[in-house]
């Protein structure tokens, strides 16, 4: 996993980290796939979780963002999809049980002050039960819990959830932003205005393409 944001999210970023340190206990991370909503929440999470960040970007060098590294954060747990054997699975679910584990460890006291963070992503893969079970820890957070949850197509959770959870919006790229990175990847620029056309916009899809 990224912790670190794509360009188009630096400043972004810095708005969301204040809003989320501060206002709500869950928020719902909006934006489009391809524009990188996803390394933007995590990108988020690990600024939450920073001990030293810079201008709101993780710093990267801290214990905090060594054991996020590491994959050992004492205080940070992610719900991904379960994609089966990449064969029998059409639509990736988040399952049940890892939610109850995911619950159980919020539960717990945070190892730092920061708190505990939980990442869902996206959230639209939470089966119903999944669903139902997080809706009831949002509705009674454990105190010094922040709950981030990345939807590119949010009109399909439930309901109830989206009421829980306060809405940020991720940017799109600007075209010439979009580009710029492109470049840094290696994409040929006689074909990034074309790919760019084809995917709508988004780099992250162009650079897949």
């Amino acid at each position: 996993m990224n912790f670190q944001p794509l360009p188009w999210q630096v400043e972004w970023l810095s708005h969301a980290r204040n809003m989320a340190s501060s206002h709500h206990h869950a928020w719902l991370i909006v934006g489009r796939t391809g524009d990188g909503v996803g390394q933007a929440a995590a990108a988020l999470a690990a600024s939450l979780l920073c001990l030293q960040p810079r201008h709101s970007v993780a710093c990267g060098e801290c214990p905090s963002c060594r054991w996020l590294a590491g994959d050992v954060h004492p205080d940070f747990r992610s719900l991904l999809p379960d994609l089966g054997d990449g064969e029998t699975v059409k639509l990736p679910t988040i399952k049940i049980d890892a939610v109850r584990e995911a619950l159980e460890f919020m539960q717990l006291s945070a190892a730092a002050e920061r708190g505990r963070v939980l990442l869902v992503d996206p959230a639209t893969a939470l089966a119903r039960e999944s669903a139902n079970a997080l809706l009831k820890a949002l509705e009674e957070p454990p105190p010094n819990t922040r709950w981030l949850l990345v939807a590119a197509q949010p009109e399909r959770l439930l309901p109830t959830i989206r009421s829980r959870a306060l809405k940020i919006a991720v940017p799109r790229p600007s075209l010439a932003a979009a580009k710029s990175w492109l470049h840094e990847q290696g994409v040929n620029p006689s074909s990034m205005d074309s790919l760019l056309q084809q995917t709508r916009g988004e780099p992250l899809t162009a650079l897949a393409a």
